[in-house]
């Protein structure tokens, strides 16, 4: 305030050049964060894309090139150095659905890869926590993750809104499923342990005392044996049977598939 108790009034050509000054001011932050995070990132020259073009040529082969119902585009790649196969699905709409698979067939009644599936979810070696995955998979705009075991292969499922959160997720949930932690502490947590009172407990042992209730399972496993021979992966319960998931803990390290090589990885949705 002046003396005479008049406001003082700024000029308008300072105004005008202050708004240019924060308007430059802005535009530099913009195109500083641009060339040095964000365009590194985003950018990716025909050469460079060129060049791992031809790197996966190197890598893998066709081995399906096909449509299904006519109008859905099919390709199966086939890896040149294991016996991964990748089967990737172009179907219409915005939801991106995988199915990760893996051979883990067994001969007897322990449930190991049932038992597997469970601690899969209990943390890797980068990523040490159990829930981490089904975290990051909602910041996806997914629905969390999900699993089942089957007589011959155990397969590991994720559904994302759009492939930007689907190729966030995916490399956490290989590092899970290929160099999972497997601790002791985590079978006493997730699959058996002996509580308070004495009584046996764990999310799998639970789940086997259920089953072992259920007359559409008992008959089923009644089948399998009287079908298959003794010692076949089909005459088994994979799931296991609280009788035999109690005394697994000292054969933990034994667990299918740690090193297998022959997995199988469905990616639909595209």
């Amino acid at each position: 305030m002046t003396a005479s108790g008049r406001r003082c009034q700024v000029p308008y050509w300072a105004k005008t050049i202050l708004i240019i000054a924060l308007f430059l001011v802005i535009a530099f932050f913009c195109a500083f964060s641009y060339f040095l995070f964000l365009g590194p990132w985003l950018h990716l020259s025909p050469s460079n894309g060129q060049a791992q073009k031809d790197a996966l040529r190197q890598s893998w082969d066709v081995a399906v090139d096909a449509r299904i119902a006519g109008d859905i585009p099919l390709a199966v790649y086939r890896s040149k150095r294991s016996a991964l196969r990748v089967a990737v699905a172009t179907v219409p709409g915005p939801m991106v659905k995988a199915a990760i698979s893996f051979v883990t067939e067994t001969d007897s009644d322990d449930g190991l890869p049932h038992t597997l599936e469970h601690l899969i979810f209990m943390g890797s070696r980068s990523y040490p926590y159990k829930g981490v995955l089904d975290v990051l998979a909602n910041l996806c705009l997914a629905s969390g993750t999900n699993a089942w075991t089957a007589q011959d292969h155990t397969a590991y499922t994720v559904t994302t809104v759009g492939s930007k959160g689907f190729l966030q997720v995916l490399p956490v949930y290989i590092d899970h499923l290929l160099d999972p932690t497997l601790t002791d502490a985590q079978f006493m947590t997730e699959v058996h342990h002996v509580n308070g009172k004495g009584e046996d407990a764990g999310v799998v042992y639970s789940e086997m005392q259920n089953f072992e209730s259920d007359m559409g399972a008992l008959v089923r496993w009644a089948r399998q044996k009287a079908m298959y021979p003794p010692g076949s992966g089909y005459s088994v319960e994979a799931d296991g049977q609280s009788t035999t998931v109690t005394s697994k803990n000292s054969t933990l390290h034994k667990l299918p598939f740690r090193d297998h090589s022959e997995s199988f990885l469905a990616k639909i949705g595209w």
